[in-house]
């Protein structure tokens, strides 16, 4: 893996925060970069299993871009009845491979014309947010 910088998946400025309504407060061109003890930072203790992601919270239509350039190796349902977590809202999973390996993007709603093994380059927006609650 080479050791460049990856674009920000969200066109808005990462505050870092353990708060996790901290959201809620920030300026709309800011999102919270989650920290521990935030449930929503990586390798957080849940209930059911430790958290492998970073929640990022935005306003529901914001463009999500890719980190890297890559191509979309899967389209999966992430969570609600499909993803097995019927007690959450229906969102799916893109997953893009690229250089540094393969990155899931979830909790999601991909673009109608998102197709498996389509190229993107980084800066191609790919899919909408969205945002419970």
């Amino acid at each position: 893996m080479s050791s460049k910088f990856y674009k920000s998946p969200v066109p808005l400025k990462l505050v870092p925060t353990q708060d996790s309504l901290s959201f809620n407060k920030m300026a709309k061109d800011e999102t919270g970069l989650p920290l521990h003890p935030h449930p929503g930072s990586f390798a957080f203790k849940r209930k059911f299993h430790i958290h492998e992601g970073v929640d990022l919270y935005c306003d529901d239509g914001t463009p999500i871009f890719a980190m890297e350039d890559g191509r979309v190796v899967a389209i999966i349902p992430f969570t609600g009845e499909k993803g097995g977590t019927p007690w959450w809202n229906n969102t799916d999973a893109v997953l893009i491979e690229g250089e540094s390996g393969v990155i899931l993007y979830g909790e999601i709603t991909p673009l109608d014309d998102l197709k498996i093994g389509s190229p993107f380059a980084k800066l191609f927006v790919f899919v909408w947010s969205f945002r419970w609650g």
